[in-house]
């Protein structure tokens, strides 16, 4: 891994878009992106199967080509989301999420898992789909 990748969390496919769209504006000629796709386990056993993870992985792919082709793409089993980055990481990287805002009161799950990753030290980026 490259000590300067900046992460983008898979979210909802829309959301995944406008992170990559944000992270590919990021990424400088020392930075790589790197999309992260989380398989969420229960317990000890998978909640989806090896055909399913590879048609998530190929959905992801064509995405990250067609919004930032120099993205590497990686799906990460995990209990929640936020612990794709424990198997990448040396230090707390940048994060890209995508996803709707919505009010301070009543946060979309994709803001409530950017604040989870920013009380842990990770510096968010996050995009909007609203704007």
């Amino acid at each position: 891994m490259h000590p300067s990748a900046i992460f983008v969390l898979a979210t909802t496919v829309e959301g995944t878009r406008a992170a990559l769209k944000a992270a590919a504006r990021e990424v400088g000629a020392r930075a790589s992106v790197m999309l992260l796709v989380p398989c969420l386990t229960n317990g000890s056993q998978q909640t989806a199967t090896p055909g399913e993870a590879t048609t998530l992985i190929d959905q992801y792919r064509a995405l990250a080509q067609e919004v930032c082709p120099a993205a590497a793409v990686y799906v990460v089993i995990c209990h929640r989301p936020e612990d794709a980055f424990r198997q990448f990481l040396m230090e707390p990287p940048t994060v890209v999420l995508g996803g709707r805002r919505r009010r301070w009161w009543w946060p979309s799950p994709e803001r409530r898992m950017a604040r989870r990753l920013s009380r842990q030290g990770y510096r968010i980026v996050f995009e909007d789909l609203a704007g």
